[in-house]
């Protein structure tokens, strides 16, 4: 009796043994959560329907494909912010199983961008519904990808200022592949000129769409909670405190912040009745710039005569860095940047673009809201989008 309770014991014991190795190996087969923060390149399939006629037409800028997403903590361990849906920076928080290698959510309403004349979001709170995120993580050729299990569909989008007003759709088995991107905190502090990519809404006198941006911090250490951005809309006593991601290069700033004028940076704090959708508002880090594809809010201004509280914001926009090789001219609704014997332009609208050296002969040309002109000699250039002209030097 002895012997067959020892031969059990051991039986059990090897079970007990094999099944923590199957446990151990599905759990190493798959990254880990903190494996998973980093920054993405979208591609997959998007579409668009325009909402009065029913028709299918080409998706808006930027809803296209291609363009960087962001993964950041969230709030629990195994929780994640997915940001950057249809380039707009917005998203949403899911949860990592990393036994299966899952990453799962639904809810009610995903806000990928809430402006006064520009909305992105995904509602299913009207018919009893929940909008459903289902996702596989997996590696391919050394990189974290991870692919939809299902459709995105009936995102509506309403862009008052264009006059678009249609749903957009994402196809399942759309995929974001982490990239390999790294900077130090020394590559980012500085001073920038930023360039708003749009105006949503500017009711502060004082404020404004393009200014220095101020960026500083302990460059001793990797990654630091302790970065502060400064000068926001060219207001005073608007510093903030940022996170840096040196893998994947990111830098998150807060979602509601009460500032030492008074003011807040996004919009008032949720305890004090504020609702702001936007799950972190982020820039890119870039050789010598920043980009955002989110929206910039400050907000709880007061207007003395009206009597009135008042906002600024702005949706997307770069931050160039003082002195560096990158040059950048704004004429309305056009970015137009130069480095390195390239020029880049970045419209809203389609238009003619095209370049002119200083003898007036044309030296390139496109036709589309964006366009860049590759292998310039160092100079002055004429670049000319529609009826708009900008002196560009190239270096």
């Amino acid at each position: 009796m002895k012997k067959s309770t020892s031969i059990f014991k051991v039986v059990l014991i090897a079970l007990f043994a094999v099944s923590l190795g199957v446990e151990m190996v599905s759990a190493a087969g798959f990254p880990s959560v903190k494996d998973l923060y980093g920054r993405y390149k979208f591609s997959g399939e998007c579409s668009y329907v325009d909402m009065a006629s029913g028709a299918a037409g080409e998706a808006p800028v930027p809803a296209i494909t291609d363009y960087n997403m962001a993964v950041l903590p969230g709030e629990s361990e195994n929780e994640v912010k997915v940001l950057g849906f249809f380039g707009y920076g917005g998203g949403v928080t899911l949860t990592y199983n990393q036994e299966d290698g899952t990453l799962k959510g639904e809810t009610p309403t995903v806000v990928f961008m809430m402006g006064m004349n520009l909305m992105v979001v995904a509602d299913a709170a009207s018919t009893g519904g929940t909008v459903v995120f289902n996702y596989q993580v997996t590696e391919k050729d050394g990189k974290i990808q991870i692919t939809a299990q299902n459709a995105l569909e009936d995102v509506t989008i309403m862009d008052m200022e264009n006059g678009i007003m249609g749903m957009l759709f994402y196809a399942s088995a759309y995929t974001m592949t982490k990239e390999e991107v790294s900077y130090n905190l020394s590559d980012v502090i500085g001073e920038y000129d930023f360039a708003s990519t749009r105006v949503d809404n500017n009711l502060l006198a004082d404020a404004s769409e393009n200014f220095k941006l101020k960026i500083t911090g302990n460059t001793s250490e990797t990654v630091s909670s302790g970065v502060s951005l400064g000068n926001w809309f060219g207001v005073e006593n608007t510093d903030v405190t940022a996170e840096f991601y040196a893998d994947g290069g990111i830098l998150v700033l807060p979602h509601d912040m009460k500032l030492a004028n008074g003011m807040c940076f996004g919009q008032q704090p949720t305890e004090e009745g504020g609702y702001n959708p936007n799950e972190a508002p982020f820039f890119f880090v870039e050789k010598d710039k920043l980009v955002t594809p989110g929206y910039l809010v400050l907000d709880n201004g007061f207007d003395e005569v009206m009597e009135m509280p008042l906002q600024m914001s702005v949706v997307g926009g770069e931050a160039v860095k003082a002195g560096s090789s990158i040059s950048s001219r704004c004429i309305k609704d056009v970015k137009i940047y130069s480095s390195d014997g390239s020029i880049r332009v970045d419209g809203l609208e389609d238009a003619e673009i095209c370049v002119f050296d200083v003898r007036g002969m044309l030296v390139a040309s496109a036709h589309g809201a964006t366009a860049a002109f590759n292998g310039l000699k160092s100079g002055l250039y004429l670049v000319k989008f529609g009826n708009q002209t900008a002196k560009v030097v190239v270096k």
